[in-house]
């Protein structure tokens, strides 16, 4: 144990050292990277266009984007027009607002039915308060901009609960995104003294019945073994007499004790109750990051996106089951989620680890790269 700390904090120090390093030839990368997103874009991929027009409205200091509506707007509309919603929508704020292009609430609201077609919801909202509006006769202009609908515009916070120094265009560098997680994870080894892991925390609360079943077995032999034991002890003393059972005891509290300390740092069995604690705060504090960005929103839907590649209706819960099931089943069987091995498994240089989370981000690289083709 006390050798894998010392790995930990040497790790740690050693990323400090690189991230310093990294950053001398990050524009070059950076570069690279630009040119990836460029030639898929051009190639006429929408979610590849739609992704160049966020890079320009939010810029990129690690692609070396200056931000630029203009282009945003233009990237935006060459996806617009193949029907990519989050695109239609996006342009539809840009028109509203008058950024990058001109002001004009008839194309916004032209391109926000467009989006809305295609099941956006925030669109819908946008549409139906334009409606609302027109029919009031108070305005002919779609509707005046709710707080709320503001979250896919990169500079303005979307939810009416967000608080106003939080930006969301001030994404972290990915050293310092390295760092935070290798915090977290020393912290809850540190803490709890057992590896960080998801899937194993919910593994435990589906067999918290089990648990519980072992727990009362488990008391029931303690308590007969100490029964026992007081019978044997008597029966020693009868035998040996008081002074030798009482030297030999002292011998045995010793080793105990040596035994104890050995193996202080050893992963320890965590209550489920605990469990329960560590997924409902993961829950606690999604929302609470959601809301200061200003991107919680409530919908009973998986977004236009989802339902352009995997279509809508009652199908796509039996989609979402069956691939919680397989995920599920992928993670029990691999011994661990991608937390588990790429965080804790992978920092101590465990072969499984490495081949497990080799394995995770394999196929969801293939799978990204089949849904580009499918977009």
């Amino acid at each position: 144990m006390h050798i894998h700390r010392v790995f930990l904090t040497i790790a740690c120090a050693a990323l400090l050292v690189m991230a310093s390093a990294a950053r001398a030839a990050e524009s070059n990368a950076g570069e690279t990277a630009l040119q990836w997103w460029i030639e898929r874009a051009e190639q006429g991929s929408p979610n590849m266009q739609y992704g160049m027009g966020q890079i320009y409205a939010m810029g990129n200091a690690a692609l070396g984007v200056q931000r630029d509506e203009t282009q945003a707007a233009m990237w935006y509309r060459r996806a617009a027009e193949q029907g990519y919603a989050e695109a239609q929508f996006a342009l539809g704020l840009l028109y509203e607002d008058g950024r990058g292009v001109a002001r004009d609430a008839n194309e916004a609201l032209a391109w926000y039915r467009r989006a809305a077609g295609q099941g956006h919801m925030l669109a819908k909202e946008k549409v139906t308060a334009a409606e609302n509006a027109s029919s009031a006769d108070t305005s002919s202009a779609p509707a005046a901009p709710v707080e709320a609908e503001k979250a896919a515009s990169p500079e303005t916070p979307g939810s009416p609960f967000a608080f106003a120094f939080v930006n969301r265009t001030d994404f972290w560098d990915w050293w310092q995104g390295a760092l935070a997680l290798a915090f977290v994870t020393l912290a809850f080894w540190w803490i709890m003294r057992t590896t960080l892991g998801v899937s194993s925390s919910w593994d435990r609360i589906v067999h918290w019945r089990d648990e519980e079943e072992f727990a009362r077995k488990s008391r029931a032999m303690f308590e007969q073994r100490h029964r026992l034991n007081d019978a044997m002890m008597a029966e020693t003393v009868a035998q040996f007499g008081e002074e030798a059972v009482a030297k030999m005891m002292a011998q045995r509290r010793d080793a105990a004790a040596k035994e104890v300390a050995a193996h202080s740092g050893d992963r320890r069995q965590i209550p489920w109750q605990a469990h329960v604690t560590f997924l409902a705060m993961m829950m606690i504090g999604g929302l609470i990051a959601s809301v200061l960005r200003g991107d919680f929103h409530l919908r009973l839907d998986m977004g236009a996106e989802y339902a352009r590649l995997i279509g809508s209706g009652p199908h796509i819960w039996l989609v979402l089951l069956t691939g919680g099931f397989l995920i599920g089943f992928g993670t029990r069987m691999a011994g661990g989620c991608s937390s588990g091995h790429g965080l804790s498994g992978c920092a101590r240089l465990q072969p499984g680890s490495l081949a497990a989370t080799g394995a995770f981000f394999g196929m969801a690289v293939v799978t990204s790269l089949i849904l580009e083709k499918l977009a």
